[in-house]
């Protein structure tokens, strides 16, 4: 069995010699699912029983190594001179 977690976070970038506005600061709204696949746990009176596993574990490693770090950050293209210096 399967189940997919979604969090979304904001962030800005830019593209850098883009022909449009794309070229200037903006933002957007990112989002990022992450599936995880498994066997239904059966352990009678076990807490996650029932579940593949807990989308409060899920959403807790999500929200630590990937919406804290980035939400309301600046994404930057190594290569972007104008913005790294």
């Amino acid at each position: 069995m399967r189940i997919t977690r979604r969090l979304e976070f904001d962030a800005g970038h830019r593209i850098p010699n883009h022909a449009s506005l794309c070229r200037h600061l903006h933002g957007h709204r990112y989002a990022i699912e992450v599936t995880v696949s498994g066997e239904v746990n059966t352990r009678s009176g076990d807490a996650e029983q029932g579940m593949v596993a807990d989308f409060g574990s899920i959403k807790a490693l999500m929200n630590k190594h990937v919406v804290e770090p980035w939400d309301h950050a600046f994404l930057a293209y190594a290569k972007d001179q104008e913005i790294i210096g």
